[in-house]
């Protein structure tokens, strides 16, 4: 069975391209691993709908937290499991945008009808009435496994997968995923900074400071970041390192490369998959309706212009 992992903010840490490029072709089974506190809309929706396309079996499993818009993706499984100590989250769409009253109209406009599609998606799941899972998103609602599972968002309830680092006050969903987050793998720091195993936080920071050597310049800066970036890329480290790296690059850039080359890289499954055949092209999309599009042509939903027609559709 082939996995890919959600593990991170969507968009952010995970971009839609590299997350469908996993998804390989042909009908095998296909495991989705989620621990995510959501993140860019129209990205998620990307996922959602690759997923929807592919004709294998799809089991998603949310280990840790499935918030927002991963709550979203985790609906295009065949199969939803949650861990026993995982949480699951609806709310409603957000925005950041900037610019005159018309603009931030239209933009309130275009949330409510991406609130619509979300509680169509939902409501198809679950079945809950459309009207009490709008009070659900308007007051930004938690689940439990358990509840999740009475509530049919999930399948089935299985053990624990990944442990909390700590107790998180509040529902915050990015302290939250990230307390689900795997510990840095120190011994491969204090390797690279020529330490004992045994070193303890102190020693570190004092090795760090010894390096130091003045401030580093903005040319070092940027070329530790496109290393580090470029083995977070490559799945040689998870997004969660890349801070902790990228300090260490610039201190010693050599021996950091050096390690990276040590670690295989991760080879995509398959090619990008190619959401139009030369048939599509040619038909004639006027009459193409939303579902039309998440079926046939997902990546052009990522027009807003496109996807804010296609919901004025919508009844």
């Amino acid at each position: 069975m082939r996995k890919i992992f959600l593990y991170g903010v969507i968009g952010k840490d995970i971009p839609d391209t590299e997350f469908i490029n996993q998804i390989p072709e042909g009908n095998e089974d296909l495991e989705i691993r989620v621990n995510s506190p959501g993140g860019s809309v129209f990205q998620g929706w990307a996922m959602h709908n690759a997923l929807l396309e592919y004709k294998g079996k799809k089991i998603i499993h949310i280990d840790g937290v499935a918030a927002s818009m991963a709550s979203v993706v985790a609906l295009a499984g065949d199969e939803v499991h949650m861990s026993e100590n995982a949480l699951f989250m609806i709310h409603n769409p957000s925005s950041q945008t900037q610019g005159s009253a018309n603009d931030l109209r239209k933009e309130a406009d275009l949330l409510d009808k991406i609130k619509n599609v979300m509680v169509y998606s939902y409501h198809k799941k679950t079945g809950i009435d459309k009207n009490k899972l709008i009070e659900m998103l308007d007051a930004e609602t938690w689940f439990d496994a358990n509840e999740a599972k009475e509530s049919k968002f999930i399948d089935i309830v299985k053990g624990k997968v990944l442990t909390q680092s700590g107790t998180v006050q509040g529902h915050d969903s990015f302290k939250i995923y990230a307390s689900f987050v795997k510990p840095y793998n120190d011994k491969k720091i204090i390797s690279a900074l020529g330490l004992h195993i045994g070193a303890d936080e102190g020693e570190i920071l004092k090795k760090i400071e010894s390096l130091k050597g003045g401030e580093p310049t903005e040319e070092q800066r940027k070329k530790a970041k496109k290393l580090v970036l470029s083995a977070n890329r490559g799945k040689k480290i998870t997004a969660d390192l890349i801070p902790h790296y990228e300090a260490l690059a610039i201190l010693n850039y050599n021996e950091v490369e050096a390690l990276f080359n040590l670690i295989p890289e991760v080879t995509p499954a398959s090619e990008r998959i190619n959401y139009r055949s030369d048939s599509d092209q040619e038909q004639d999309r006027s009459k193409w309706t939303l579902e039309d599009y998440r079926m046939k042509d997902p990546e052009a939903l990522k027009n807003k212009t496109l996807f804010n027609k296609l919901l004025n559709e919508v009844k």
